[in-house]
């Protein structure tokens, strides 16, 4: 029996090694990229998701590698490369870019790349989208290698990934080049720029740029121009289920479908009251059957929808494919949850009879528009809307009184806070409203014009944002004082603030804000803050600093509140781009401190006697820093957050004051520039051609306490109190594209973690430390040994404010070695080199006298003879 099993055991080896040759070594996926150094990045991507065991497994894969300048562009990859495992560990961003790699992975071997000319090729990825969960899990998956799991929001299908090759327009020579994550005419998309390179049963493509994995159907519908009127009437419970529900199939007509609807019908469908009718319309567009992309489709396709009716595809039809007769514009829009395919002045105020106790007996106004087609020829009745209610049907006329029959009842405007609280935009100024004891009087206030904020106009001022949010009654005196200097004493409408004569305008708070009315060329109008006429209205606040000015917002990307001409019942809200300060409000480095958690620090420069940097004065003038700076300078502190200091030895610390003074004085900078013109080796970096204004909104710049831009390839460098003694004080600020980092200037010899500390937030002071002085130009030389002097105004430009880091910039001293290593080893070095050459010199002349001499032969017989 044993025999029999044995021959058969040989047999099967015989006929499978007849099948299949012996193969010795083999070429993977990864060893393709670890011989190739334009993979760097991703192999690193690939390690630290723990994809690797993934790629070793399958039998057969086609790999879209992004090469190292692709990765290094995208911001999301980037930061997952810079951060700790630790952090990683914490949250589902592992999971997040390994879904976005399975999207550049096939589990096959495609037999040829690229396709041909004017072919789209598509290809079924290793991606299987999921529904996201809301808040995200920390748990990771099982365990690796990871593989696609069952389910998904595509039914159970993997997301779909399309290649074209067309011609180069920028190629002279009518040549062609291939594209990854093309649509479906073969646009658009990612281009392959290294030639595809095999290996065993696998394919590697390098391309320019990370693919991104597809949208919901819902955020790919809002971003579709063409789709616009959909997403304006579709109610949120649609739109809701367009994001979340998986497997849809979803045709959808464009906005010139909308337009052959009589005006009445659209005017009804623009009300709310047509919610019913809008879910039936648009489920009579969606299947939620097995996928319908186009190459499913045959010559008389039925597709059922979720409301039971059935749509007719042919796609053989001269028009292309078509739809119950409609023709396909635009197919196979790929969506994380689906596929969709499509088919086919304002703002006038009219005072109303409504008298508001909140207008202080004066009348409600209404707001009357006219639709964009209506600038473009006369208007109708059907351009024109009252309050956002359409007009059905033509106007009544009575005696010398014209009635508009409208598509709903006009309610009037709520209060402020009401008439706030739908947009989301605005919900730090309704919780910091809150979080006072304001709310109530702001809603009662009458005749007032509230300039309200934004979100990220809290965000633009960072720390300052932060303390002001404290829950802490000095953090709250200074909030209210801040939000009465928005509201104004008056109503003031959009024609008003930009048209009108008036520059300054009285505040509940009781100080001014001034407007400036500035007319910007017609490039700049796609900028939210700039009307069609060109024209833009700045408006400043009476505290601050230089440059600190808000912006009026005169239209919006975002689905909330209009942001101008909001009426409430005390008057009218417009929405602001950048926080004002009252001169009220002084805003010292102590408070900015609290705001970034660093009660380490502040202990630690009281500790070194350099509290006047807390409280927003000049250094004492018999101080050292007082003779050294001159008492016209700014400050500015960076300080490590708390858990920075496990690190250290706080009670060693303390104990040694010169230790704190240093360590206090390596954070803490000057905040002065060079005079112009006199060069040296102080503050540098910048503004002008140092600052990119894409990089980072100018007026988010003007928020920093000091410059840590510079020119490419150079750091900001900043002196700090430190330098006046060491040569190792200077630091240096360096730009690493969504974040900067800063370190000791030429320290070396050190952990890294010692020297570099990544920058968190900053926010700017309003007090600058300034005192009267007495010096015109002050010049400080720092130490005896130190040959370059820094020249200044007193007066000058001034910046101070707190910037918060990661980690503790430990004051730098070389190491005996690095100070004398060089200059020792180079003395050592010479001297072998002269030892030698006299070595060899005397081997030569030794060698030389030891030599024997020759006669010549027969020379002693011819004179005997």
């Amino acid at each position: 029996m044993r025999a029999l099993a044995f021959a058969a055991l040989l047999l099967s080896s015989l006929a499978y090694g007849s099948q299949k040759p012996l193969q010795t070594t083999s070429t993977t996926l990864v060893d393709l990229l670890s011989a190739d150094p334009d993979y760097t990045q991703l192999l690193r991507l690939l390690q630290r998701t723990r994809l690797i065991p993934t790629l070793n497994k399958l039998n057969g894969s086609t790999l879209f590698a992004p090469t190292n300048d692709a990765v290094q562009r995208h911001s999301v990859w980037t930061r997952f490369l810079a951060e700790d495992g630790e952090i990683q560990a914490n949250d589902n961003i592992n999971e997040q870019v390994r879904q976005t790699l399975l999207y550049h992975l096939l589990n096959y071997t495609l037999p040829t790349f690229p396709p041909a000319q004017n072919e789209v090729a598509t290809y079924n990825t290793l991606h299987f989208p999921r529904i996201p969960v809301s808040p995200p899990s920390p748990n990771p998956p099982p365990a690796p290698p990871w593989v696609p799991l069952p389910g998904g929001s595509l039914h159970n299908e993997s997301q779909r990934l399309r290649a074209a090759v067309r011609g180069d327009g920028d190629a002279l020579d009518g040549s062609t080049k291939a594209y990854v994550d093309v649509d479906a005419s073969g646009q658009n998309g990612t281009p392959v720029v290294k030639d595809p390179v095999s290996g065993t049963n696998c394919l590697l493509v390098g391309i320019n740029d990370v693919l991104e994995v597809p949208k919901s159907l819902a955020a790919i519908i809002k971003d579709t121009p063409e789709l616009s009127y959909l997403v304006n009437v579709l109610p949120e419970a649609q739109m809701q289920s367009l994001e979340k529900d998986p497997g849809l199939t979803v045709f959808l007509p464009e906005d010139d479908a909308w337009g052959v609807l009589h005006p009445v019908i659209r005017l009804y469908l623009e009300s709310p009251f047509a919610r019913g009718d809008l879910k039936w319309i648009v489920g009579m567009h969606v299947a939620d059957g097995k996928l319908g992309y186009s190459d499913r489709f045959g010559d008389a396709t039925r597709i059922r929808t979720i409301e039971g009716n059935k749509l007719r595809v042919n796609a053989s039809s001269p028009d292309g494919i078509t739809v119950s007769g409609a023709a396909l514009r635009q197919k196979d829009v790929f969506a994380s949850n689906g596929v969709l395919h499509t088919q086919l002045k304002d703002g006038t105020l009219l005072e109303t009879e409504l008298i508001e106790i909140g207008l202080a007996g004066g009348r409600q106004v209404l707001d009357v528009g006219v639709s964009s087609k209506a600038h473009k020829a006369p208007p109708t009745r059907k351009d024109i809307y009252f309050g956002g209610a359409g007009v059905i049907g033509d106007p009544i006329h009575i005696n010398k009184t014209l009635i508009y029959l409208i598509s709903r009842p006009l309610t009037p405007p709520t209060d402020v806070l009401t008439s706030a609280l739908p947009s989301l935009s605005l919900s730090t100024y309704l919780a910091a409203v809150f979080s006072t004891s304001l709310a109530e009087t702001l809603k009662n206030l009458p005749r007032t014009t509230f300039l309200i904020p934004k979100n990220s106009a809290w965000e633009r001022l960072g720390l300052v944002s932060a303390y002001l949010l404290m829950n802490n009654a000095a953090a709250r005196k200074d909030l209210e004082s801040v939000v009465l200097h928005h509201t104004l004493d008056s109503i003031r409408y959009l024609e008003a603030l930009k048209n009108g004569t008036e520059r300054t305008f009285r505040t509940i708070e009781g100080t001014d804000v001034t407007i400036e009315r500035r007319t910007r060329d017609e490039d700049d109008n796609e900028d939210e803050n700039i009307g069609k006429d060109g024209i833009e209205v700045v408006i400043t606040g009476s505290g601050g600093w230089d440059g600190l000015h808000s912006k009026l917002a005169l239209s919006s990307s975002e689905n909330d509140v209009k942001p101008i001409n909001t009426l409430t019942q005390t008057g009218v809200m417009h929405v602001i781009d950048t926080l004002l300060l009252p001169r009220s409000v002084d805003i010292t480095l102590g408070k900015l401190v609290r705001a970034a958690g660093g009660g380490t620090m502040a202990s630690l420069v009281v500790r070194a006697g350099m509290e006047w940097v807390l409280n927003g004065t000049a250094p004492p003038e018999d101080s050292e820093w007082s003779k050294r700076f001159g008492r016209g300078t700014g400050w500015t502190l960076l300080v490590p957050r708390d858990e920075a200091w496990k690190r250290v030895n706080l009670t060693a610390l303390w104990d040694d004051k010169d230790a704190v003074r240093s360590l206090v004085s390596q954070h803490l900078v000057p905040s002065v520039p060079p005079k112009p013109g006199k060069g040296g080796k102080g503050n540098k970096g910048g503004k002008g051609k140092n600052f990119d204004s894409k990089r980072m909104n100018p007026a988010d710049a003007n928020s920093m306490p000091l410059d840590m831009y510079a020119a490419a390839g150079e750091g900001a460098s900043h002196i700090t109190a430190r330098s006046a003694f060491s040569s190792y004080g200077q630091i240096s600020f360096h730009d690493k594209g969504d974040h900067f980092i800063v370190g000791i200037a030429d320290a070396r010899g050190t952990s890294a973690e010692e020297d570099w500390a990544r920058v968190i937030s900053w926010g700017r002071s309003t007090s600058t430390g300034t005192g009267a002085s007495t010096q015109t130009d002050a010049v400080v030389t720092f130490g005896a040994d130190h040959e370059d002097k820094w020249m200044w105004t007193a007066d000058g430009t001034r910046r101070g404010g707190v910037i918060k880091i990661d980690r503790v910039l430990v004051p730098y001293t070389p190491k005996w070695w690095v100070r004398w290593g060089p200059p020792v080893a180079g003395g050592l070095a010479g001297l072998t080199v002269l030892l030698a050459i006299g070595f060899t010199g005397r081997w030569l002349y030794k060698r030389r006298e030891s030599e024997p001499t020759y006669e010549p032969v027969g020379r002693d017989e011819e004179e005997d003879g």
